[in-house]
Order: C-alpha cells, then structure tokens, then sequence
C-alpha cells in the first residue's frame, strides 16, 4: 500500500496490519470421496498428508466424525508428521449405521498454511464385527460375578491392585475356547497346572510355581532376551493377570466401559488402520521462500515491490537485500514541475523509503532482475493464470502485483504521465505466490506473513485487475 497524503495514510493505515484486512467470506468447496461399507465397529482410518502437520492443529474442530443425525462422535487422534490415525470412540461405532469422515482445510502444515482443502466420506458400519470375547462384572450389593460370554464365574471377579486392573486367568482362557491364537501369539493355559504361556518366544511368561513376581524375556532387536517383570497375582489359590499385559501380548483390544455399577470388557482382534486417499490437487506444500518484511530497519515504506522481488532472489541463492534492490531499480518523481504524474511502468514513482510514493511495475522490475539472473529471469505479464501455477509446481515462487486487499477494488483514479493517461490504484501491493490447491493461494507478504492463505478466485480477480503482472526466474541449468 502507498501513502500520497496524510489523509490516506490514515485511511489505508488497517489494511496493512497482518490480520485485520478484511476479505469477504470464503465459499468452502468440499470434495466428497468414495463411500465405504462393510465397515468394522473398532475401524481406525488413517491420513497421509504431503506436509508434516502441525499436532496443535488436530481436533475435533479439524478432523471429526459425525452420525446420522449431524453429531460428533467421539474420536481420538494419534499424530506423527505427516500421518494421522483416527481413533474410534471407546465404545465403537454402531453396527447398521452410516458415518461420515470430515477432514477439514483447518488442518495446518508445520511449512505454513493449510495442509488440505475438505474432503468428507461417508462410511456405514456393518453387523458382521469380528467375534468378540465379552465380560462383566456385575456388582450388586453383597456379591461379585465375573461374567464371561454368558457364563458367569462368581469365584473368579476381577480385581484393583495399585490402581491396575487384574482378571483371573482360567476363565479368560476357558471362555477363549482353551487356547486362542491371534497375530502368531498364542494364549494358553490348564485348569490343572494354572500356566499362562505366550507364545511363541518374541514374549515368554511362565509360573512354574506360580511366584508372585513372574520373568518376562523380551527379544530387543540386538537379538538379546533381557528380563523383566510381570506380576502375576496369587489370591488364595486363583491366579490373575493383568488387563492391559493380555491386550498387548494378543494383540487384542480391550475397553473398560463403566455404566452404573457394571464394569465390561471387551477382548477382540485389534483393527487394522485403513488409509483415507484425499483429493487430488488438495494438497498445500507451499514452497520455503525465504520472509522479508519490507519494514524492518532501514525499512522501506513502500517498497513491497523490490522486498518480493529479494525475496524470490534469495531462494534462487542470490545473495541480495531488499535496500540494494531499491537502491538499484529506476525511479520517476511522484509529480513532475509540469503537472504530470510519474508512470510506475517507468520506475518507482515517488519516495520508496519513506513516501509519499506509489508503485513500480514488471517492466522496471523484470530488468533489475536481469541485472541479478540474466535472462533467467522470465516477464510473465499476461499469461493465462494457470501458468503461474505451473511454475510454482515446477518449484519456482512467483513474483505478482495485486492488491491489498487480494480482491477486486474500485478505488482507481486516473494520472495524466508523460507516456499517457493511467489508472492507479493507492491499493496497490506485490506479494510472491508459494503455493495453491483448488481453492486457496498461499504467497509471502512482504509486510510480514509467509505462506499466508488466501481465497483463490478473489485473489485471481485482483492479480488481473492489476493487468496480471507476473514475473518467475528459471532454475539454473545443470552443468556437468
């Protein structure tokens, strides 16, 4: 933004700050992905994105599910860099009913900006779950009844010990069918010798004599077997293990749901994670062009022109400021003896440092890059907008003018300059375009935001109205 006058620096002072420009409402697109069905009750989906995501980023605002009936459900979140599992809730989805996945453009890269658009999925659980061992406890007032799969064990009710919770072996395994496989590990005991054996040797446990404190031999990936401990517990003669060591051993998933006064566990085969294929083009990996701020010391007011252009140099590893690029691009006088205003197709008009001052355009600037890159440097003026982001696909940062409010405006006047009647607007502004999707653009601005998210077809409307002035540099060439 420029200044010509006191009165329109306090006019335009707000639309300068980061964070109070005001855009109209983004129209959020939402791509839907195929329908899943068949769907387990213990489901975990997972997220691959292109970009490391921020975990600060991950809630139930971000990434959540909804029933029927348009409520969130209950999930969880695991997240590692790029990756993210979706949880089920603690109780499972319920069989015979529809779900949908919404993964939302709130997601946000550790790089800057959103890592997707939305994307949302339906899914429908079904009723053929995998074959659950279910149990109980019922309390009632005197007694306590471990139930099993429908068979109640009254000797045997699970029980607290230093806030962990211990089932009794022999059930488990007798309502297990005796000897249990899952995922190469095998559960078994005897009601005669009352072992607990996990097989085969990755973990072994075994109570010869029953001790309270039984050896575990843990395979490290050395390939050497070191000890450690697991209690077993020996309560007049029946013999516990703890809940979590059976899940884990197994393989298996187990829920403690307290409802009233009934305690139930829930033992099955843990449910492998499916990966959830976002749309295509959704992805928003901004390329890592270095920020400068045009008003750090010795700032330059008005010189977002110069500061973007530095900023594209710097990535193209030309050592360059954004004070030498204004000391060397070519000025005019805001206003000549005669009258005439300058022309910023002829070079910065005005006062760049301090004001008042207005613009400089792609001619003046596509030459002081040459200076820099030679003919790397490539004037884009005109091009359809499409090849703006077939350079940026190509890793190469996109120097634009625009405006700042990064929408159309129409506050123009008309300057009468030595080459010929122009519109200007005090709007004006140049940022560096980092990256797109379908629906936002993401640019460095020089008045100090990398990456910052915009919508895309307000901000295509304001680079044309502007005459879609463009500039890119070309990779180097490879020498051998």
């Amino acid at each position: 933004m420029r200044h010509f006058i006191p009165f329109m620096l306090t006019l335009f002072i707000t639309l300068m700050v980061p964070g109070v420009v005001s855009h109209a409402a983004d129209q959020t697109s939402i791509d839907t992905l195929q329908k899943r069905t068949d769907i387990s009750e213990t489901h975990k989906w997972g997220i691959q994105f292109s970009t490391p995501v921020d975990p600060a980023s991950i809630n139930e605002s971000s990434i959540f599910v909804t029933n029927e009936q348009g409520e969130k459900v209950a999930v969880s979140f695991d997240v590692i860099e790029d990756h993210v599992t979706i949880l089920p809730p603690a109780s499972g989805y319920q069989a015979n009913h529809t779900y949908t996945l919404v993964v939302t453009d709130q997601v946000e890269s550790t790089e800057g900006g959103s890592a997707t658009t939305q994307n949302e999925m339906e899914f429908t659980v079904s009723d053929s779950t995998p074959t659950w061992t279910e149990g109980f406890l019922e309390e009632q007032s005197t007694n306590h009844t471990l139930v099993l799969n429908g068979d109640k064990h009254d000797e045997h009710t699970p029980i607290t010990y230093k806030q962990a919770t211990y089932l009794p072996i022999k059930p488990i395994v007798q309502a297990l069918e005796g000897s249990t496989e899952r995922k190469g590990k095998t559960l078994h005991t005897t009601q005669e010798e009352q072992k607990l054996t996990i097989l085969p040797g990755r973990n072994v446990v075994y109570t010869e004599d029953m001790s309270t404190v039984v050896p575990v031999m843990s395979t490290q990936e050395d390939g050497q077997e070191v000890p450690t401990d697991l209690r077993i517990l020996n309560v007049n003669g029946t013999y516990y293990a703890p809940l979590l060591f059976i899940q884990e051993q197994l393989g298996y998933e187990v829920r403690i749901n307290r409802e009233g006064k009934q305690t139930t566990y829930r033992m099955g085969e843990e449910p492998e994670e499916e990966i959830v294929q976002l749309s295509e083009k959704n992805y928003a990996n901004p390329l890592d062009v270095p920020l400068l701020n045009q008003m750090a010391s010795p700032q330059l007011y008005n010189g977002c022109e110069v500061t973007s252009l530095a900023m594209v140099l710097q990535y193209h590893d030309v050592d360059v400021t954004k004070n030498e690029l204004a000391n060397n691009v070519k000025r005019v006088p805001l206003t000549y003896s005669s009258g005439l205003k300058g022309n910023p197709n002829e070079g910065f008009v005005g006062d760049m440092e301090n004001g008042p001052g207005l613009s400089v355009y792609h001619g003046p600037i596509h030459d002081l890059a040459k200076q820099y890159v030679g003919e790397r440097a490539k004037d884009l003026t005109g091009v359809n907008v499409d090849e703006l982001y077939t350079h940026v696909d190509e890793g190469k940062p996109v120097w634009v003018m625009t405006n700042t409010r990064f929408r159309r405006v129409n506050n123009f006047q008309t300057w009468n300059t030595p080459q010929g009647t122009i519109n200007v607007t005090f709007s004006v502004h140049s940022v560096v375009i980092t990256g797109y999707t379908d629906n936002y653009v993401y640019i460095n601005n020089p008045y100090g935001q990398k990456n910052q998210k915009l919508n895309r077809s307000q901000f295509e409307a304001a680079w044309k109205q502007m005459g879609s002035q463009a500039l890119v540099i070309e990779h180097k060439q490879q020498t051998n």
